[in-house]
């Protein structure tokens, strides 16, 4: 609409939207919407982070045998700190009625079917 020579204030009547946001769109196209990520990287990757777990959940060892196994060059507290967070994630995840056994839980997500309580 702009290389039509459509004016800033019609467009944005038009696209309901400001014409401050229009402006920038107009600037910019490529990178409009799209934030620059901010703050510090973590240490830890998200690969990192999965192998801890799994290592881990195997059996249960010191914080350093971890980082010796895992080659890491991160200090203890952070692969303690991906260890608490990972389980408090668990957490929150949907948990079994009381009363109910595990397989009937179970075959009620698989089929999508409510059965009762």
């Amino acid at each position: 609409m702009h290389q039509l020579g459509s004016s800033l204030h019609m467009i944005s009547r038009y696209v309901k939207k400001s014409r401050s946001a229009i402006r920038s769109f107009l600037n910019n196209p490529l990178f409009y919407g799209k934030k620059k990520s901010t703050g510090r990287p973590r240490k830890v990757t998200s690969c990192d982070e999965r192998n801890i777990i799994r290592v881990v959940s195997d059996s249960p060892k010191s914080l350093n045998n971890v980082r010796a196994e895992l080659n890491l060059s991160v200090c203890k507290q952070n692969v303690h700190n991906t260890i608490t967070r990972k389980h408090n994630e668990k957490s929150y995840e949907e948990k079994i009625p009381v009363g109910a056994s595990r397989n009937s839980v179970l075959a009620q997500q698989q089929c999508g079917v409510e059965l009762g309580p």
